[in-house]
Order: C-alpha cells, then sequence, then structure tokens
C-alpha cells in the first residue's frame, strides 16, 4: 500500500512526500519507503532541489553463502534488516541563456544486519520450516567467523553484516560559445568506503567525508558547422 501528496509545482516553492509499505505475509519480511523532496526557484535564472530516500528492508531468506564441505555443499540464508539512505541535491543556475552552471551531489548510506542463519534442506518445498533448517552457530568476534557442526565436520562462514556508504557528485559548466556549438567543462568527484560490520546511519553519516576521494576533469567541446 501506498500513500503520496504534493503541492502545487506551479508554485516557487513545492514539495512533495510518498510512503510505501509492502508486506509479504511471511514473518519478517516487509519493505517500507520513504521520500521527501522539495523544489525551489528563488529566481528565474536558479532552480534548487533536494530528495531524501529512506528504505528499510527485512528479508527471511537473503542469500549469505556456499560452503563446500566434504561431503555437499550448504547453501546459506539468514534473516535481513537492510536500512538504505540516501540524498540528492541538484542546482541550475543560467548566467545567460548561453552560459550555465549545474551541480549534482549525492550522499548513499547502505548497512545490513544478518540473524537467524538457516541452511537449505529441501529447495523445492513450499512449506519454509521443511525447506529450510535452523542452524546452531557460534559467533567468534576475533575472526568475524559463524561456525557450526554438520555431517561430523565443522563448517564456517565470515559475517555478513556490511556498512557502505558513498558519495557523487559533478559540476557542469556549459558554453553554447556559437549557435549549436557548445563548450563543456566537468569536475566529477567521488568517494566510498565499505566494512564488513554494522554500522547504524546515524553512526557513520560524518565518516564518509573523512574518506580520500577521486578527482575527474573533463573537457568537452562540440562545433557545429553546415555543409
Amino acid at each position: 500500500m501506498g500513500l503520496s501528496v504534493r503541492t502545487n509545482s506551479a508554485k516557487d516553492l513545492y514539495a512533495g512526500i510518498g510512503f510505501h509499505h509492502s508486506a509479504f505475509g511471511v514473518n519478517n519480511t516487509s519493505q517500507d519507503f520513504l521520500q521527501l523532496s522539495v523544489t525551489w526557484l528563488p529566481m528565474k535564472k536558479l532552480k534548487i532541489s533536494s530528495s531524501t530516500d529512506l528504505d528499510q528492508r527485512r528479508y527471511h531468506q537473503q542469500y549469505v553463502t556456499t560452503i563446500s564441505g566434504n561431503t555437499t555443499d550448504e547453501y546459506i540464508v539468514g534473516n535481513i534488516n537492510h536500512h538504505t539512505t540516501s540524498f540528492t541535491f541538484r542546482s541550475e543556475l543560467f548566467l545567460t541563456p548561453e552560459l550555465s552552471l549545474q551541480f549534482y551531489g549525492s550522499p548513499y548510506y547502505s548497512v545490513g544486519k544478518y540473524d537467524s542463519f538457516r541452511r537449505v534442506d529441501q529447495a523445492s518445498s513450499r512449506d519454509i520450516n521443511n525447506r529450510l533448517e535452523y542452524l546452531d552457530v557460534s559467533y567468534d568476534a576475533s575472526s568475524g567467523n559463524y561456525t557450526f557442526d554438520r555431517n561430523s565436520e565443522t563448517l564456517s562462514f565470515r559475517n555478513p553484516d556490511f556498512s557502505f556508504m558513498q558519495f557523487r557528485s559533478n559540476l557542469v559548466f556549459r558554453w553554447e560559445y556559437k549557435l549549436g556549438s557548445t563548450l563543456y567543462v566537468v569536475w566529477s568527484h567521488d568517494r566510498s568506503g565499505w566494512e564488513s560490520v554494522y554500522n547504524p546511519v546515524r553512526d557513520i553519516t560524518g565518516d564518509l567525508f573523512k574518506i580520500k576521494g577521486n578527482h575527474v576533469f573533463m573537457v568537452k567541446l562540440n562545433f557545429w558547422f553546415s555543409v
């Protein structure tokens, strides 16, 4: 089910909010998505917009890994609690009809935490209790590994929890120096970080801008001529 509300987009300042909930009829399986957006035109030559996306997904049989044992391969799944938060900022400034600046920036965070690990037992069974078998796992924090016993051997897999963050932006200068002929100067920037541990988004928000980023400069020139 979903609901969205938006103000009059013909105004200089307008906003919108939308919410969507999905339930799949299985415990620990649902998705909630919330989006907020704002657009402002403080003057005819300038447009500023931003949006925020919040996504929380819970899934009961997320694939984790495949373990090769002495007698068979074990396919491991688990419950995942997955949070994604992203922000998008855009601005357009037209100095003249032929001269403009455009900016885009988007910080992005995605974190996931797993629990209730199971092995695939009867993959074709419609009954989840027959399809998946719960594992009695133990966790070693020093190595970051889960272990369990199966068919007289001890098997292990890495902690699948994760924290990912990324920032991407670009700044574009556009000059139509002659009718049909355009010069573009672009600065692109990105930075990202990954950890194989779970951290709430609120705890890592500021860490993103401490990561060393990459910078790319590009120039493109179009020249139009008639024949």
